[in-house]
This record gives C-alpha cells, sequence and structure tokens, in this order.
C-alpha cells in the first residue's frame, strides 16, 4: 500500500502560489520576512525563485516599483534626454 504522507506528492496552497508564479514568468518575489510567509519563502527559493524580504511593506513596495520602472527610465532618458527623470 502507498504511503499517502509522501512530500512529493503533497500538494498545498504554497505549491500552487510557487506554480504560478513560476508559469507566469516571475523570478523575483519580494516580501515581508515574518512566520505566515516563511514556508512560502523557503519553496519559492527551493524552486529558483529570489525571495527578498524585508522589514517593512513601504521598502517592499518599493523595490519592485524601482525594479520595474527604472529600466524604462532609462531607456527615456537615452532616446529623450531632456525628459529623464533626475
Amino acid at each position: 500500500m502507498p504511503d499517502e504522507t509522501n512530500s512529493s506528492t503533497i500538494t498545498n496552497g504554497f505549491h500552487l502560489v510557487v506554480d504560478a508564479l513560476k508559469l507566469n514568468g516571475f523570478d523575483t518575489v519580494y516580501g515581508l520576512a515574518g512566520i505566515p510567509v516563511t514556508d512560502l519563502a523557503r519553496l519559492a527559493q527551493a524552486s529558483g525563485i529570489r525571495y527578498i524580504g524585508f522589514r517593512h511593506e513601504a521598502s517592499a513596495g518599493n523595490a519592485w516599483d524601482y525594479r520595474i520602472i527604472l529600466p524604462y527610465k532609462k531607456e527615456e532618458a537615452r532616446t529623450r534626454p531632456h525628459l529623464a527623470w533626475p
């Protein structure tokens, strides 16, 4: 009789979230380090997703924002220097 508690067959919400992140092309996750997300962070890291933890949600939001916005601002500065962000 097969063992029903084998960890390779267990799927929970964290596995589903990590699978969805990978399917949608996320390679980095920003969040608040703490007990509720520890398992998610560990599973994400084990799956090849980089987890960057912060102590305050504003810092996590700013880090994500800069990662998304700055490449566009660099391109804008290169193509339209008079409109460039300082």
